[in-house]
């Protein structure tokens, strides 16, 4: 199961730890169920390196997207 290459990605805040890159996308499972996901690129050290980021509790990608994204704060 691979992320998928033909759709648009929302784009999200760095990760307030290493400061890792990332974007939404909708994760499809071998069973058809769908559920909005991300994927940063964390440093090796970070706390989060290892957070599966899947959740199932936001409705769609843009959701999972204003949520990560409210959070962040300009230093």
């Amino acid at each position: 199961m691979g992320i998928p290459t033909n759709k648009k990605y929302i784009p999200l805040f760095p990760c307030p730890f290493c400061g890792a890159t990332g974007h939404t996308y909708l994760r499809k499972y071998p069973n058809g169920e769908t559920s909005p996901s991300m994927i940063l690129w964390h440093d090796d050290w970070c706390p989060m390196e290892h957070v599966i980021e899947s959740f199932d509790n936001y409705e769609d990608e843009q959701a999972l997207a204003d949520a990560w994204n409210r959070r962040y704060e300009e230093p």
